[in-house]
Formats: C-alpha cells, sequence, structure tokens
C-alpha cells in the first residue's frame, strides 16, 4: 500500500515536470490501455449461408482483378472466426457466374442472383474507389478503398430490401511510399487485409484502443 502511494506521488511529481505524455507512457504498462467496445452494426449473419457479390467499375475490376478475386475470400476468413455457424458461396463461384453472365447481373434482382447460389444472406459491396496509388500520382504508393456496402436477408419476405447500410473508407500506408516492386506488392496485399477486416467488425463486437 505505502509502496503505491510514494509510486503515485513520484508520478504526479513528474507530471509538474514534464507534462501528461511521459506519465502515460509510464503509466501504461501500469494500469493498462484503455480500450473501447464497438458494437457489431448488424448481427443476422450467424447460423446462415452468405454469398459476398462485388460491383466496381471496370477500370477497378480490370486494373485490380486479382485484389477483387481475393478480397471475398480474405473477408469471408474473418468473419468466419468472430460469427458463429456461417457458410459462404464459393467466392469463385459467384466470380466466374459474374463474368460469365454479366447482363444478368447488371438486370436481375439482388435475390435471384442469390438464390441460385443458394444464400440466405447477401453482403453487396459496391466500390466507387479502389487504387494503390496516392492522389494525382503514379510514382507514389498510399492503398485507398472506398466502398458502400449493403445487406440483403434473402430469406426474408422481403429479399430484395436492404436491411443495413454502411460505407467504408480505409487505406495502407498511412504516408506515401515512393513505388518499387516490394512496395507494390505490400501496397496490393495490404490494402485488401485493411478492407477486409474493416468489413468484418461491421458483424461482430470488438475493442479498438
Amino acid at each position: 500500500m505505502m509502496r503505491n502511494i510514494v509510486l503515485i506521488l513520484m508520478l504526479a511529481f513528474m507530471v509538474l515536470l514534464s507534462g501528461c505524455n511521459i506519465v502515460g507512457a509510464l503509466l501504461y504498462p501500469i494500469f493498462g490501455g484503455t480500450s473501447k467496445k464497438v458494437d457489431a452494426e448488424y448481427e443476422g449473419l450467424e447460423g446462415k449461408k452468405i454469398a459476398i457479390f462485388m460491383i466496381a467499375g471496370s477500370n477497378i475490376e480490370y486494373e485490380y482483378s486479382m485484389e477483387m478475386r481475393n478480397l471475398p475470400l480474405t473477408a469471408a476468413n474473418l468473419i468466419g472466426k468472430h460469427v458463429k455457424d456461417v457458410s459462404f458461396v464459393d467466392a469463385n463461384e459467384i466470380w466466374k457466374d459474374k463474368f460469365s453472365n454479366e447482363t444478368e447481373w447488371i438486370s436481375k434482382p439482388i435475390s435471384t442472383l442469390a438464390k441460385q447460389f443458394g444464400a440466405e444472406r447477401v453482403i453487396y459491396i459496391e466500390f466507387y474507389d479502389f487504387t494503390i496509388y496516392a492522389e494525382n500520382s503514379i510514382n507514389l504508393l498510399q492503398g485507398q478503398a472506398r466502398a458502400t456496402v449493403k445487406i440483403y436477408e434473402i430469406d426474408s419476405d422481403q429479399p430484395d430490401r436492404i436491411v443495413h447500410e454502411t460505407r467504408i473508407t480505409t487505406e495502407y500506408f498511412s504516408e506515401p511510399r515512393l513505388k518499387n516492386p516490394e512496395q507494390e506488392s505490400r501496397v496490393r496485399s495490404g490494402i485488401v487485409a485493411k478492407f477486409a477486416d474493416e468489413l468484418a467488425k461491421k458483424f461482430y463486437d470488438h475493442k479498438t484502443e
């Protein structure tokens, strides 16, 4: 008890001399950091078969075709680790069907497309920006992704109604980096992982520092 009092007095003295930043760093390993609980935005995935549909401009789908194919796989893996009893439609099956029947994907209702895969929920991601480059540059790398995410409950009596809508804006590399093969590989995989993580966290409670 006396030891704790002495420690507190010493820390208070240090506040007067050095300000709060140094003391905060000293207090962290003693008392721990503060974390905030973030509730899931949507909790209706549990026990359901899910299809992840993605749409983007033709320039994005052409230039980042590998990233567009890897992203739903990465997201499904993360969601499956945190949400109970979920299963996913094979992302490769969705990809093949989409590019074999582009007209149908434009004209058919979401529910019709989902039912052909036996999906009970659809996570519909519409990208309006996806790039590995910093703004107005082709030599500086900074992954950026912006999208609208919509949820459809296909097994409900209103399967084409959007039951939840949210947005994701994220980046990889806080500061732009000069382009080279190693950094390009990092940003390509990094922006996929970062976006998938942000997406998955929409569906389960988690903590943030």
